[in-house]
């Protein structure tokens, strides 16, 4: 299927990532990149229902609670392409 005119056409990122833009759906730029952050949103999500269930450390729901801003910064910038998502990423990751 040849990629289609996205949604979020004209890309101002710095970066596009060698995966074909809007191949799956006009709303999503890299759709399996897109699609892999739902594991760094999801997983620390679960953790942090261990660590409220078992009473643990504020350390542990502060890092887990920073892994799923890493990836939801990372989702809105492969679904987008957007610089401005593309910064708030890379703030989240830094």
């Amino acid at each position: 299927m040849a990629p289609q005119m996205g949604f979020w056409e004209r890309h101002t990122s710095t970066i596009d990532w060698c995966e074909e833009n809007y191949v799956v759906t006009k709303y999503i730029a890299e759709f399996w990149n897109t699609l892999s952050n739902f594991v760094l949103i999801g997983g620390p999500f679960i953790m942090l229902s261990q660590c409220f269930k078992n009473n643990l450390e504020r350390r542990f729901v502060i890092a887990f609670s920073l892994i799923s801003v890493i990836g939801v910064g990372s989702l809105l910038f492969h679904m987008t392409l957007q610089y401005s998502m593309q910064v708030l990423f890379v703030v989240a990751a830094l």
